[in-house]
């Protein structure tokens, strides 16, 4: 189990294919409250390759996560997964895709973060590789004291101060080899804006976001280079930000890359 932990920790990046288009990047994937369920998350991506990127569908019902793919009853609906819905609010739009929650809830369950469909289906990377569990939980603690390589797992702080620099750099190598045409970061903060400056290799700047109308919708931020456009929005789960303003960070990719 040492090893599996920390080949996860050094390669896995997330969902999807790398020839997609289009690539999001947040910062840690959700779950993970309960030890049972990460040890099968572990031994579950050791069986079947230990690969940089999964298929998100087949992956989940793999370690037995249903909910977001499959309904609980015949026909009922899918409950769209509180991150995903707006990256595939933003993808949508981007891809000039009207948008509406049973088109959100298909595109969840069969096209997001899939290996067998590039380009058209976008990835889900994070930058942190451990799923992130409650603020104040941190089952991985019991690692550290079992196993002498993840130390660094005592807490929080010093796995993120051991981590987040070599994933920055893989990140980083990882766009440069691949060139997808968006790379969409969320969350935006002078942290986190010095984080993905590192990784996209250019200043991102903040740009006012405003609907049709003209409403001023917030902020995003926004940088090219080497073929790539990269993205900054508010993450999808922030209090008070609403489904306009990723319908708004859609539109304007389109507008700056059409075509997607």
């Amino acid at each position: 189990m040492e090893q599996i932990i920390l080949n996860y920790i050094r390669i896995f990046l997330g969902y999807g294919n790398l020839k997609s288009t289009f690539w999001n990047v947040a910062m840690d994937e959700g779950g993970g409250n309960r030890w049972n369920e990460l040890h099968a998350r572990f031994t579950v991506w050791a069986a079947r390759g230990a690969v940089p990127v999964e298929d998100l569908r087949e992956f989940h019902l793999a370690i037995r996560i249903t909910r977001w793919f499959i309904p609980a009853v015949p026909l009922g609906p899918i409950p769209l997964q509180p991150t995903w819905r707006q990256m595939i609010r933003v993808f949508l739009n981007a891809t000039g895709v009207a948008v509406a929650i049973p088109g959100l809830q298909a595109f969840q369950a069969n096209q997001l973060g899939r290996q067998n469909t590039p380009p058209v289906s976008p990835c889900v990377f994070d930058l942190m590789p451990l799923p992130r569990a409650g603020q104040n939980a941190w089952p991985y603690a019991h690692l550290a004291q079992q196993y002498p390589q993840l130390s660094f797992l005592a807490d929080r702080a010093t796995y993120f101060a051991e981590v987040r620099p070599p994933r920055i750099e893989l990140l980083r190598n990882c766009i440069k080899k691949h060139r997808p045409k968006v790379v969409c970061f969320y969350a935006i903060g002078k942290k986190y804006l010095v984080w993905w400056n590192e990784i996209a290799g250019v200043a991102l700047q903040p740009q006012p976001l405003h609907n049709p109308n003209g409403q001023l919708l917030g902020n995003f931020c926004i940088a090219q280079g080497n073929g790539t456009l990269f993205v900054v929005a508010r993450h999808p789960t922030e209090h008070g930000v609403t489904n306009d303003y990723f319908d708004a960070v859609g539109r304007r990719v389109a507008e700056i890359v059409p075509g997607l």
